[in-house]
């Protein structure tokens, strides 16, 4: 004697969701320039307008085509816009020193607004400049030392996560660049030293959502080597490596032991180009 169970499973169509992203933007740069004997300038302006929404109408778990746990809906309004001025000065002292100093002025406004919270808004503005020296050692070789300021703009985490602060660096860099064997080979390479004041590093809060904060203040130094060999006019080899040392020198509490910046990194490429 045989018998037989049939069995019947609901149909599930786990998460079903009405999400809808719309991203506008514009951008636009302007610049002029002019090359003297011995001085070349340049003066620009841009600007950039971003507005990125993000709307759900809801949704939630389906089970045999009820919506047994429906979900709220949300949404979220993310607007950037930002100008920018700037200039920059190279002049040839002689034939082998190069002089070069720029400036840029940064502003930048940032609004952000979902279902669910008020509005903020901030403005961010910064000055920054920068200075070089190159010396042509020959016609093949050159050595540069510079000093550079950077910025990058602060911004509004999710949810009730507190904002984020801009941070600004100030980096230093001496190298050389030179061709050697008659042109078959290129190389590079360089030192670097940059200090971070109100360094921008992610995290996860307590309510496991990824966050921007400012743990603290930062340096970071090592050195930068790229290497190409053109074996014939078809096939190259390249070598690309750094070492980097970064650490914390002010902090927050709690905070990570350091900048989640790898210690060293190298690729090794090669390159054949049809003829």
């Amino acid at each position: 004697m045989h018998s037989r169970c049939l069995k019947f499973f609901p149909s599930f169509d786990l998460l079903s969701t009405d999400d809808n992203q719309h991203i506008k933007g514009f951008t636009q740069e302007i610049r002029l320039s002019g090359v003297g004997d011995s001085l070349d300038w340049v003066v620009g302006g841009f600007y950039t307008d971003i507005e990125d929404s993000i709307s759900s109408g809801g949704g939630g778990f389906i089970v045999s085509g009820i919506n047994a746990l429906p979900l709220p809906a949300s949404g979220s309004l993310r607007k950037n816009e930002s100008i920018a001025v700037f200039g920059n000065v190279s002049y040839e002292v002689n034939e082998q020193v190069t002089l070069s100093v720029g400036t840029r002025y940064f502003e930048d406004d940032r609004t952000s607004k979902t279902l669910s919270e008020s509005l903020q808004s901030e403005t961010f503005d910064n000055l920054s400049s920068n200075a070089s020296i190159s010396y042509a050692v020959n016609d093949t070789t050159n050595i540069y030392l510079s000093v550079s300021e950077g910025f990058r703009s602060g911004g509004f985490n999710s949810g009730d996560a507190e904002s984020y602060d801009p941070e600004s660096v100030v980096s230093y860099e001496l190298g050389a660049k030179a061709l050697l064997f008659g042109g078959r080979v290129s190389a590079d390479g360089a030192l670097f030293h940059s200090k971070y004041s109100d360094y921008q590093g992610s995290s996860i809060d307590n309510q496991g959502r990824n966050i921007t904060l400012n743990p603290g203040e930062a340096e970071i130094e090592g050195v930068e080597i790229s290497v190409q060999y053109n074996v014939n006019d078809s096939f190259y080899l390249g070598f690309n490596g750094n070492i980097t040392d970064a650490e914390f020198t002010k902090t927050a509490s709690p905070v990570e032991p350091n900048p989640s910046t790898p210690f060293w990194l190298y690729s090794i490429g090669k390159c054949w180009r049809p003829s």
